[in-house]
């Protein structure tokens, strides 16, 4: 149960998405409170933590969330300890290809071909942690 009802509380459990919507929620929360009060919400975030997620930062030194970037600091700390599987990741990836990768009139080319490469590199990389399988034959460039 949440120390304080008030405040976002997440236990480790969901996935990739429960942890986005969290980081939401904790962002959210930052941004609510005075900025006097700011360098207090790391902490607040952290002790409200449940779980799984509390048991992956709980060796963590309160006095670092309590700085300008804390809750970044704790968004940061618990993205590395719960990452996005690549199975999980390369779904979103294509839609993102897909839906991202389009030419709007007027754009440079090139700019449109960067974005196009640094995609492709994404995709790439989740499929190389989920399988050996290559997607170049999908560009039709």
């Amino acid at each position: 149960r949440p120390t304080d009802e008030k405040v976002p509380t997440w236990d480790g459990t969901g996935g990739a998405q429960a942890l986005e919507r969290y980081a939401k929620l904790a962002y959210a929360y930052f941004y609510s409170v005075e900025t006097s009060k700011q360098t207090i919400v790391g902490p607040k975030l952290w002790s409200n933590l449940r779980g799984e997620a509390l048991r992956a930062v709980q060796d963590v030194d309160v006095n670092e969330l309590r700085e300008e970037n804390g809750v970044e600091n704790l968004v940061k700390m618990l993205k590395e300890r719960f990452p996005e599987s690549h199975l999980k990741k390369l779904p979103r990836l294509y839609r993102e290809l897909f839906r991202e990768q389009k030419y709007r009139a007027g754009e440079d080319a090139g700019v449109m071909f960067a974005s196009l490469e640094r995609a492709r590199r994404e995709v790439e990389l989740a499929l190389q942690g989920s399988a050996t399988q290559r997607w170049d034959s999908l560009l039709l460039i």
